[in-house]
């Protein structure tokens, strides 16, 4: 049993924040104001009724006691317009979205108050019901700025808490909600309109709940992606995670061992992945690819851009399959199919210098995500690159011990601190039995401005690594400090290669080692 005091749901939202309240107490509260009822002890018994129930004890002004400290028999009040509610906000869990967090407003039209109070419930209800909870309180809240103070006789002793009066000649019903006994009854009642219950009785319509789906692990996904924006952490890898349903999102726990996981992030949006269901073929980097595209099964939306968007950085996706490295694309258009597929096409390959990862064919089956929202960076240290460390990913609102968090160990090279290959390979005669040789380099950073002469260097100092290759044979390797290198008569003797020779070139990074080389072919 306990002594519930209603008059805490008076003032500017009638009590709608109970406080200094145990959490069981205030939930309770918080159910009896959402389905319209109160509480109330007569005689060491705790009652209950609703808000909508007896007809209303008429009281002459005659009837009601005189107090020595009261000026008048029957005191109004009204509270100042300070205390008014603009907007109720009522938040519970949608029986039909899954369960997730949802909420409602109630206002009156043409009302630009912005006092908002907010309520949580802890139901699960439909968004009709929270939409008719949320308009009785608010009207219930509004006409209870009226109030009354008068005190009866000891011989009205039947009149209890949650009772409705009229006074005298008052059109207004009022309700009962503190009693003082101190000889005469002295009272407090708040005005009312009954009428409000059956008002919003059938607004919003109700609907079947939706199934319960156990919170199972999501579907995750690791990558070690160049830099896309320029603005991320150059070594350290990203995250993309799904699930159904979403829930409180996905958490992602490290370890540098088998024990102590910490919490590394926390995704709150959750990714879209896809499953090919045709090959994608390869193409050449970084033109138009006008052809047939690919079919994709995608869990979430897609949409088109128009080309200049794509430019601009729209659409980019990365494609891989197994454990290898990601080719990140890009695509203009996707055109949903009669199959609920997506047909990609309109694409920019091999972009942020990821054409040498493009095989013949992406088969079917590849996976693609989308680098879009819900795609995060976790935190790894750069002295972290390249060792091996343990990830547990599982649901956010469940401990890192649960059966449904999923254990990975995954070493990360930092991709983006990896240079691109150099294009534009170009070889000549050097006039005196030797091949001259000249290349273009490109940068990982800011390399998309038409502003500068030349594009930054995006690197500690410039290097780069040739090696010739006679077949399997590697017949020279060597550092150049500038974008040209000749292969001299005399060292084309030594090293004995005849025929045609492969000639590859990379950019060095000091962090990161050699990047991707690109290859061309000469005849000594």
């Amino acid at each position: 049993m306990f002594d519930y005091d209603v008059s805490a749901l008076r003032g500017s939202l009638v009590g709608f924040a109970i406080r200094d309240v145990e959490t069981g107490r205030q939930s309770l509260q918080t159910l009896m104001l959402a389905y319209g009822f109160s509480s109330f002890e007569d005689g060491g018994v705790l009652a209950f009724k609703s808000r909508n129930a007896d007809d209303a004890v008429h009281l002459d002004e005659g009837q009601l006691a005189v107090v020595a400290d009261q000026d008048d028999v029957l005191t109004k009040v009204r509270a100042p317009d300070a205390e008014r509610v603009g907007r109720l906000r009522v938040q519970f869990w949608d029986q039909n979205q899954q369960y997730e967090a949802a909420s409602v407003e109630a206002r009156f039209t043409g009302d630009n108050s912005q006092a908002t109070s907010s309520l949580q419930l802890p139901l699960v209800i439909d968004r009709g019901a929270g939409q008719n909870i949320a308009n009785r309180l608010f009207a219930e809240a509004r006409v209870a700025r009226d109030e009354v103070k008068f005190a009866l006789p000891p011989s009205y002793v039947d009149m209890v808490l949650g009772d409705y009066v009229t006074i005298g000649d008052s059109p207004f019903t009022y309700r009962i909600d503190r009693i003082e006994d101190f000889g005469a009854r002295l009272v407090e009642a708040v005005r009312v309109e009954r009428g409000v219950f059956d008002a919003v009785s059938g607004v919003g319509t109700s609907q079947e709940p939706v199934p319960v789906v156990s919170d199972t692990a999501p579907h995750f996904a690791f990558m070690d992606l160049p830099l896309l924006t320029g603005s991320e952490v150059a070594h350290a890898p990203h995250f993309a995670a799904t699930k159904t349903p979403w829930g409180s999102g996905v958490a992602v726990y490290s370890s540098s061992s088998l024990e102590g996981f910490g919490l590394n992030i926390t995704a709150d949006r959750p990714a879209v992945f896809g499953v090919t269901l045709s090959a994608l073929a390869q193409a050449d980097p970084a033109r138009w690819d006008r052809g047939a595209g690919v079919f994709v099964d995608f869990s979430g939306d897609v949409q088109s851009r128009s080309e200049l968007d794509v430019l601009n950085g729209a659409n980019a996706a990365a494609i891989r399959v197994g454990p290898g490295d990601w080719e990140v694309f890009q695509f203009a258009n996707a055109d949903l199919q009669g199959d609920g597929s997506i047909r990609l096409h309109g694409l920019l390959r091999g972009q942020v210098g990821t054409e040498w990862v493009m095989p013949d064919f992406w088969p079917v089956g590849s996976q693609v995500v989308l680098l879009g929202a819900g795609i995060e960076q976790i935190e790894l240290a750069e002295t972290a690159r390249g060792l091996l460390r343990h990830y547990r990913v599982g649901p956010a609102n469940k401990p890192v011990s649960s059966d449904a968090y999923t254990q990975v160990s995954l070493a990360f090279d930092g991709v983006g601190l990896r240079p691109y290959a150099p294009v534009h390979l170009r070889s000549k005669s050097d006039g005196a039995g030797g091949v001259a040789f000249s290349w273009v380099r490109r940068t990982r950073i800011d390399g998309d401005s038409w502003q500068s002469i030349e594009v930054p260097l995006g690197e500690d100092s410039e290097r780069y690594n040739l090696r010739i290759w006679d077949g399997a044979t590697l017949l020279r390797q060597v550092d150049a400090t500038v974008p040209a290198w000749v292969y001299s008569a005399s060292d084309i003797a030594s090293d004995g290669g005849s025929g045609v020779l492969s000639v590859e070139i990379a950019q060095i990074s000091i962090r990161f080692g050699n990047g991707p080389y690109n290859r061309m072919t000469i005849n000594v």
